[in-house]
C-alpha cells in the first residue's frame, strides 16, 4: 500500500506547522512535515528529550490543537476563528470542514476517525459521527479549553476555564 505508515504515529503541533514520526522509540527519531503552519508547540506524546525541528518560510496562525486517529489516517487541526481542516491521508491533503463550528480552541477524534469532538472557545461542545462531514452542537455552553476521548469515541472529557 503507498504511503502506508508504521505505528505509533506521534504528532507535533508546533511554529513550524504540523510533524509527524512513525518511529515506535520515544520522542521519535525522524520527523515528516506534514502542513507548514502553526504558532506554538504540542505534542500528542510527552517528550523525553529535545528534539531539533527543521526550519522553513510557512504562514503563521494561531493554532490551538491536533488530534489523530489510531493509525494517523485521520488528523484534525483547529486555529482559532478559522475553519477546523481536516486530512484523511494521513495529513497529504487537508481541507476545511465545511458543518464544523467557529472559533474551535480544542479537537478530539477517535481510533478510527469518525468521531470528533470539539470545544468552541464561550461557545458549544459539538460532535460529528461521520468523520467531520456534519456537526451537533451539545446543550452546554461554557467557557471550554480542552477536550478529549477514549479510543472508541463513548466516552468524553471536557475541560473549563476557571
Amino acid at each position: 500500500m503507498k504511503n502506508k505508515k508504521t505505528l505509533p504515529l506521534k504528532l507535533a503541533l508546533l511554529s513550524l506547522g504540523i510533524a509527524a514520526t512513525s518511529n515506535a522509540q520515544p520522542c521519535g527519531q525522524s520527523w515528516q512535515m506534514l502542513q507548514p503552519w502553526a504558532s506554538y508547540v504540542s505534542t500528542s506524546q510527552p517528550a523525553a528529550e529535545p528534539i531539533l525541528w527543521p526550519t522553513v518560510n510557512t504562514p503563521r496562525d494561531d493554532w490551538r490543537s491536533v488530534a489523530s486517529s489510531a493509525t494517523g489516517q485521520h488528523l484534525a487541526a483547529a486555529a482559532q476563528y478559522k475553519p477546523l481542516l481536516l486530512s484523511h491521508d494521513f495529513g497529504q491533503t487537508w481541507q476545511s470542514s465545511p458543518d464544523a463550528p467557529s472559533n474551535v480552541w480544542a479537537v478530539a477524534i477517535n481510533e478510527d476517525g469518525q468521531r470528533l469532538a470539539t470545544v468552541a472557545r464561550g461557545g458549544n461542545l459539538h460532535i460529528s459521527h461521520n468523520g467531520g462531514q456534519t456537526w451537533q452542537a451539545t446543550e452546554a455552553p461554557r467557557q471550554w479549553y480542552n477536550v478529549t476521548m477514549d479510543a472508541k469515541g463513548q466516552n468524553m472529557l471536557a475541560a473549563v476555564e476557571g
